[in-house]
């Protein structure tokens, strides 16, 4: 588990070392053809699109382009910041014909009229058959008792393996980063500074309480832990930058 979240932490940090380094949000994205879009979140594909275009998908198995459309098309409906769901064709009648590439997404987005460049990430997980075994006669026979310990199976089709907690936190703190990215980028753009502090309240003033509850405790705890005079210089050093981060955000 702790490799696993390891791992995820670097691929979102690569994520945004690309991002930075390209100057674009969708061209840093596509950098090593969205591998580390991949390694974050476990799945079988992701694609990155916007109200208009399906900028790329990667992975193994994944749905056409269209498909990808239909989706974009509910997130915008939905207007939610982050969207799971085991059982895709339950919200979107034509996912029923791509089950066996996407019975599962997970997807955070930012398509608001308001945001300058509109995106959306959508990871895919694929159907997994699962064979249930009920007991007693399935056919309305009124069961006897030797009847009754007689079992029979079903096939379930349709869903994907449920998305474990860590990926919904995964895709919620990617998104928070990325949506700060953007804001920050967009000031620089218009060379206005007051602009940004503004950008920035109105930015935390819409993220959850979920995430920002965590936040205000980790600062909390980087700022007891630097009063330990006994620290080494090393950890000292991490936790200062924790709390300037924290600080700042």
């Amino acid at each position: 588990y702790q490799r696993r979240v390891h791992g995820a932490q670097k691929a979102k940090l690569k994520i945004m070392q690309h991002i930075q380094s390209k100057g674009d949000l969708i061209k840093g994205l596509q950098e090593d053809g969205g591998r580390h879009l991949l390694r974050l979140i476990n799945c079988n594909s992701v694609a990155v699109a916007s109200k208009d275009e399906c900028y790329f998908v990667t992975g193994e198995n994944s749905p056409p382009v269209e498909f990808i459309s239909d989706i974009v098309k509910y997130l915008l409906k939905k207007n939610s910041e982050v969207e799971l769901t085991d059982c895709l064709s339950t919200l979107i009648p034509t996912g029923a014909n791509y089950g066996k590439e996407a019975s599962g997404i997970l997807a955070i987005s930012a398509l608001e009229p308001r945001v300058t460049q509109p995106w959306c990430i959508i990871w895919f997980r694929q159907e997994v058959v699962q064979t249930v075994r009920w007991a007693g006669s399935h056919t309305g026979d009124v069961l006897n008792p030797r009847a009754s310990f007689k079992c029979w199976t079903e096939q379930m089709r349709g869903r994907s393996t449920p998305w474990e907690e860590e990926s919904y936190r995964m895709a919620s703190e990617l998104r928070a980063a990325l949506l700060i990215w953007c804001l920050e980028n967009e000031a620089v753009r218009l060379h206005d500074v007051q602009n940004l502090s503004v950008l920035r309240e109105q930015f935390l003033a819409n993220v959850s309480h979920d995430l920002r509850t965590p936040l205000y405790s980790i600062n909390a705890l980087a700022e007891i832990c630097l009063q330990d005079p006994a620290l080494p210089s090393k950890v000292r050093a991490n936790l200062s930058t924790i709390s300037q981060s924290g600080t700042s955000l």
